[in-house]
């Protein structure tokens, strides 16, 4: 990834910054509280404490703090990916499951939060009208690891990080569905991420071996 600059902010960027923090906090907490569907803008300002249209300086739409949300769990995935040392034996594939594993343990964690912001991405046309980000950001990490060195030949990173993405949200909305016998969701997504992994994998040494 690019490296960010390093100069500190000015007075009036921390306070936009400071304001965007709070107003996403305070959608946050109520989204899981009251529901997508039941929080208006105006409760958000009146739980941050601030007017209705500095909410719309900063958030246009309520789908825009799904999108933020969404934003701040592929960073820490993207950091957990990135933090693996490239050191021998240290795989592509390793590093993609350690972003999953990420994404995995924040939504167990966070599960009624992961519902409404899930149920409210849905029912604003999210999955057909937003951009695919998750595969985008999946594609860019793909490619500044040198990821067309690991996979087979034939294997389209752009397919491969669309898949990927396919695998995740495919697995999470299945899982939301089933709240009443809910299944380990971390642990399914390492079984599905794995799945898709081996398919783009070149075969072992082993498994040429014994053909």
């Amino acid at each position: 990834m690019s490296e960010q600059s390093t100069a500190p902010l000015s007075r009036i960027e921390r306070r936009k910054r400071d304001m965007r923090d709070r107003l996403y906090d305070a959608a946050v907490q109520l989204f899981k509280s009251k529901g997508y569907h039941e929080t208006t803008m105006d409760d958000i300002a009146e739980l941050a404490d601030t007017a209705r249209g500095t909410v719309f300086n900063h958030y246009r739409t309520k789908s825009d703090f799904i999108k933020e949300w969404a934003s701040r769990r592929r960073q820490l995935g993207t950091e957990a990916m990135m933090a693996i040392p490239a050191e021998p034996g240290v795989s592509v594939a390793e590093r993609v499951r350690a972003y999953f594993r990420v994404m995995g343990r924040l939504n167990a964690e966070t599960y009624d939060l992961t519902l409404a912001m899930g149920t409210g991405w849905v029912a604003s046309g999210g999955p057909i009208t937003d951009e695919p980000w998750l595969a985008d950001e999946i594609l860019g990490l793909l490619r500044e690891l040198h990821a067309e060195e690991a996979f087979r030949s034939e294997v389209d990173l752009s397919d491969l990080a669309h898949l990927l993405r396919d695998a995740y949200l495919g697995l999470m909305f299945r899982w939301l569905r089933n709240q009443e016998d809910a299944f380990d969701f971390p642990k399914a997504l390492d079984r599905v991420i794995d799945i898709v992994l081996v398919g783009a994998l070149p075969p072992s040494p082993g498994d040429q071996a014994g053909h």
